[in-house]
């Protein structure tokens, strides 16, 4: 019987780490859900966390959108789906993660 390093099984996908034994790589299902909230983010800011289940969180980034739009034009929108994901995949908006950052 082959032996086997019982350290290289480590990860779990309840806390989106791979099986390699690091705990911050993320596992490959978590990637790619990743990658699907930023395509969506590029098409309609506040898609994250239409996909996560925060319709009224979703709906209002994306009703924010519109009003950066009008303001800042193409930064805005791209400032307002930065927040939008920041906050679907970190539950942090993003405000909060560069004021975490500084301090």
């Amino acid at each position: 019987m082959a032996k086997t390093d019982d350290t290289a099984v480590t990860g779990t996908a309840a806390t989106g780490t791979a099986a390699t034994g690091t705990a911050d790589e993320p596992s490959s299902a978590v990637t790619v859900g990743r990658a699907v909230k930023l395509a969506g983010e590029a098409i309609t800011p506040g898609a994250s966390l239409i996909l996560d289940g925060k319709l009224k969180l979703g709906l209002m980034h994306a009703l924010a959108a519109g009003v950066a739009r009008a303001v800042l034009g193409p930064i805005g929108i791209g400032l307002v789906a930065l927040n939008s994901y920041s906050k679907s995949t970190s539950g942090k908006h993003l405000y909060e993660r560069l004021s975490q950052k500084t301090s």
